[in-house]
């Protein structure tokens, strides 16, 4: 299942869907952070697997 299928269950089962990135979230704050080092590094790959993650998170109440 995609990000976005799953942003839109989210979205029709009524729980809001998360800010990706929002640095209130440790682990959003933690994936953004190695989301920057890889970039720093030239790791593309590592850069795009920390927005997917980022994208599929979902923050616990």
């Amino acid at each position: 299942m995609s990000a976005r299928a799953r942003r839109a269950g989210a979205e029709a089962s009524g729980a809001p869907a998360p800010a990706p990135g929002d640095t209130a979230c440790g682990v959003c704050a933690a994936l953004v952070r190695q989301r920057a080092q890889a970039r720093d590094n030239g790791d593309e790959a590592g850069a795009r697997e920390c927005e997917e993650e980022l994208a599929n998170h979902r923050h616990l109440a």
